[in-house]
């Protein structure tokens, strides 16, 4: 019996964080809902899932970060393309 309370304690935690990692994908709106939703969840354990959404949301941050610096880098790229085209018809 305690096994079983353990699985499925274990199983709802797994579905805890994959409901957050689905989070990540959502409209900013519709994610700080949900987050919501799982803070209050069922899960007694509070701490946990204050937890998982924390992992979440540095993840959604750091993603977010990254894709700044990507589109910055790929700006920069384009530029220097264009000036090399300008200078390779020029001489």
């Amino acid at each position: 019996m305690d096994q079983s309370i353990a699985l499925a304690m274990s199983n709802q935690k797994k579905d805890l964080i994959a409901e957050a990692v689905s989070a990540k994908y959502m409209p900013s709106y519709k994610r700080t809902k949900k987050i919501r939703e799982i803070i209050s969840g069922g899960s007694k354990d509070l701490l946990d899932n204050l937890n998982i959404v924390g992992k979440v949301a540095f993840h959604i941050k750091e993603g977010n970060r990254l894709s700044k610096e990507n589109k910055r880098i790929e700006e920069e790229i384009r530029q220097t393309e264009k000036a090399s085209q300008t200078f390779n018809k020029a001489s």
